[in-house]
Formats: C-alpha cells, structure tokens, sequence
C-alpha cells in the first residue's frame, strides 16, 4: 500500500514554510509480488511454479519439472536460463539473452535445445527490435544455421502497437510484399499486472510477464477470439484468481491462483 509518512518535531518546525509537496516524504514503494502460482488445467492436477526475489529483482521461477533463473546487471534483466529438472537434477536447455539502447530493449539472442551433443544449442537466433516512435515497434527474427553459422532473415516480421506498458496489438507482415498476413489484437483490463513490480521486467515487451495490466482476450483482426480470461482481485488491486477460457468459449480450459 502507497502512504505518504508526515514530517513532525523538529523538522514540521523548520519546513513550516515550505509547500506541503516540499513536506511530503516519497511514497511508499510497493512491494506486492507473486511468492507462487498455482495453476490447475482441467482434468489435471494443480502445478505450482515458487517464484524468489532479491530486493525487486526475481531470482528463479521453479516447478517440479523446469527452472528459469534470472541475471541482472545493474537494474536491467540481462539473461534467462532455463532447465529441465529429472530425478533432482538440473540440465539447461534454452539461454536467451538481452540488449538494450537508451533504455529500450534493442535485440534479444537465444539458443536452444542444448544437450550433450550440442553444447552451443541445436537452433539459435536473435531478435531485433526496432522504435518507429513509443507506441510502434517492428520486431524481426532472424535464424541462425548450426552447420554453415549463416544468418537468415525471416520471411515475416511483427509490428507492434504498444500502449501504456501493453502491447494492445501485433500485426504480421510478409517481408518481401510489406503486406499484412494477419493480426492478433489484445485487451487488457485496468488492474495491476502480478509482475509489474519486478525491476526490469516491463522493458522484455513481449514477454508474457511485462504487460502492465492483465489480458482480457486475445482476437484476430476477424475478431475471432483465441483466448478468454476472467479474474477476481485482492484489495490492492492485484489478481488473485484467473480463470482461462481457451478459444474464447464458455468451457474452463485452466485456473490459476496467485499468491502474494
């Protein structure tokens, strides 16, 4: 909760002159984040992902069977690392790595499918992300071969309209004709997201934990609708259960709690 912390004794005394925003100390950061998840698909049993912290910067994200540990430097998320975890043990599989200029997320590198045979990952490639202005982004990918280490260029690439901490709508194009295939439109609601206060995690764009607010459903520029979710929030505005309907249809797909 956000509270302003009043100025007495000695010190009311000697600002008495002042305005009161000059009296007012900084509000209280909030500190609400998510300690575990509890998600339960239907016909199955609950999984719980333990999510921990340092501070405001997530450490790990863990399940029974996966691991995602987080690496900052300085208050920007550098990497994710993700494991398999068989019989106790951890084995990585995919590490994506960041960049960013003047504060914006500029590239993204990753490699995947690592294993014993492929050390340096089966399949690699990056993504660049380029600010047309600050609510139009054009994301490409670009594939790299193991074998020859030639780089390829998609035949596609994503504009993204990006809104108030929400990307609200991505749009694929053909590269070679710069002609629209298709779209995915999202809306939000106007509560707090259960990620928002972790460091850093608001620039990745498009990762599924950097929106501002929660996803509503996702249409097609048809209007047909992929993806449905309903919440109920806490006090602070934050969710405490999302129910998700695949498909946009009436049948419950998955629940998830979220616990703070």
């Amino acid at each position: 909760m956000k509270k302003l912390i009043p100025l007495f004794g000695a010190l009311a005394l000697l600002f008495s002159s002042c305005s009161s925003d000059e009296n007012s100390s900084p509000k209280a950061k909030d500190d609400t984040f998510p300690k575990s998840i509890i998600t339960t698909y239907s016909g199955s049993p609950a999984d719980t992902t333990f999510i921990t912290y340092k501070d405001d910067k997530i450490e790990s994200m863990s399940t029974k069977k996966n691991k995602i540990y987080f690496f900052y430097e300085g208050g920007l998320i550098q990497s994710k690392q993700y494991y398999e975890i068989v019989q106790g043990k951890e084995s990585k599989t995919t590490v994506v790595t960041y960049f960013y200029e003047n504060g914006k997320l500029a590239s993204s590198k990753f490699i995947s499918s690592i294993s014993i045979d492929y050390p340096n990952g089966k399949f690699a490639g990056r993504n660049v992300y380029t600010f047309v202005s600050d609510t139009l982004i054009k994301e490409q990918r670009f594939d790299t071969d193991q074998f020859t280490n030639i780089e390829k260029e998609s035949d596609t690439y994503n504009m993204l309209i990006y809104k108030n901490g929400n990307v609200t709508r991505k749009t694929t194009v053909n590269a070679k004709t710069a002609l629209d295939t298709y779209a995915q439109i999202y809306a939000y609601d106007n509560k707090n997201s259960p990620f928002k206060n972790i460091k850093g995690i608001n620039l990745l764009i498009v990762d599924e934990m950097s929106s501002s607010n929660n996803i509503l459903t996702i249409s097609s520029n048809t209007n047909f609708v992929y993806d449905k979710n309903t919440y109920e929030y806490n006090d602070e505005g934050y969710p405490s259960l999302k129910t998700y309907y695949k498909g946009g249809g009436e049948q419950v797909s998955s629940t998830t709690k979220y616990l703070y």
